[in-house]
């Protein structure tokens, strides 16, 4: 497989632990998904730079969670063009029953200043103010026109651990 630099920095630390590999037994293995959940950037109080890699949210935040798909058979990331004509969406759905559409673009957005940009799939859950505190479990489908189907759930939720808690501010 080619190296990926911009890749690897979009889907963080979960990159170095499986690069773009098949989520599971079950995976129909039509698409390859390495996914995260960053700060949002736009939540009152939040400093430095937006899109840090985040587990802990607190009621009112936004969590944004990213994406990179690649094509199952090959391993190559998925381009606009590719998404376009094969009708591709991704969904991220929640224990609660949260379900957030994701759009693929270009990150940052051009109205940024940055150095580098790369194209992956986004969606945002805003939290509210009296959400309940605790570990939300989450996956994200994402599936073709032709009804070819992957589901990713983050690495070790299904075991056990928390990797999306909502926190008391107290």
């Amino acid at each position: 497989m080619k190296f990926l630099s911009p890749l690897v920095f979009v889907a963080g630390i979960v990159a170095l632990a499986v690069p773009l590999a098949p989520v599971s037994a079950q995976s129909t293995a039509t698409f390859r998904v390495v996914a995260d959940t960053v700060t949002s950037g736009n939540n009152p109080g939040v400093q430095g730079v937006p899109c840090v890699n985040e587990t802990i949210f607190f009621p009112g935040d936004v969590v944004v969670f990213r994406a990179v798909v690649a094509d199952g058979a090959s391993g190559t990331p998925l381009t606009q063009a590719d998404v376009a004509s094969r009708g591709i969406t991704a969904v991220v759905t929640t224990s609660e029953g949260r379900s957030i559409p994701m759009r693929f673009g270009m990150h940052p957005p051009p109205s940024v200043q940055a150095p580098r940009r790369a194209p992956y799939w986004s969606g945002t859950m805003p939290i509210a103010r009296d959400h309940a505190t605790g570990t939300l479990p989450w996956s994200i489908t994402v599936s073709d026109s032709q009804g070819a189907k992957t589901t990713y759930s983050p690495i070790g939720q299904d075991a056990g651990v928390s990797v999306l808690t909502i926190a008391d501010k107290k």
